[in-house]
């Protein structure tokens, strides 16, 4: 496991911007108008813009966000892995510092489910629900060997 898997050195992305939350550029695209704010969060190993397509298609009936956690893609570095009460705490300031209304669709592909599952428990009417796209299930652990559960809270990317 690496120690962030960003670059000081990355060029900038070709669309969207950042935000600073707790010190930190957080990358985002915002495109489309209308609510509920549907919110993209990328699993691991991918970014905001790997769902660019399907956001400019969502896009066309109301707001799609795209963005990349802190210490991934173009966001700044942050040592990995992260806490998922860390990660959705960053996506809620990060909404709200967008001036972006909820309650929002989660839209979670693979370990993006985690996040979004805890974003749903700490900000319930924050939500208007989900929409999962293969995302990782909060029943993980009843499957999986312990040296792969979920408990320790350390979590890639």
């Amino acid at each position: 496991m690496t120690d962030n898997i960003t670059t000081p050195a990355r060029p900038a992305p070709p669309v969207g911007g950042s935000q600073e939350i707790d010190g930190r550029r957080v990358f985002t695209h915002r495109s489309g108008s209308g609510g509920p704010a549907v919110v993209f969060l990328s699993g691991a190993g991918a970014v905001g813009l790997d769902y660019f397509g399907v956001q400019q298609g969502v896009s066309q009936f109301t707001t799609a966000v795209v963005y990349d956690r802190g210490g991934t893609g173009h966001s700044d570095p942050l040592p990995l892995p992260r806490t998922a009460t860390a990660v959705a705490t960053e996506l809620h300031g990060l909404l709200r510092a967008q001036d972006i209304d909820g309650a929002y669709v989660l839209a979670p592909h693979s370990l993006g489910g985690l996040y979004a599952h805890r974003f749903a428990q700490l900000y319930p009417q924050d939500v208007a629900g989900p929409v999962w796209m293969d995302a990782l299930h909060r029943d993980w652990d009843d499957f999986m060997p312990p040296e792969a559960g979920l408990a320790a809270g350390t979590l890639p990317g």
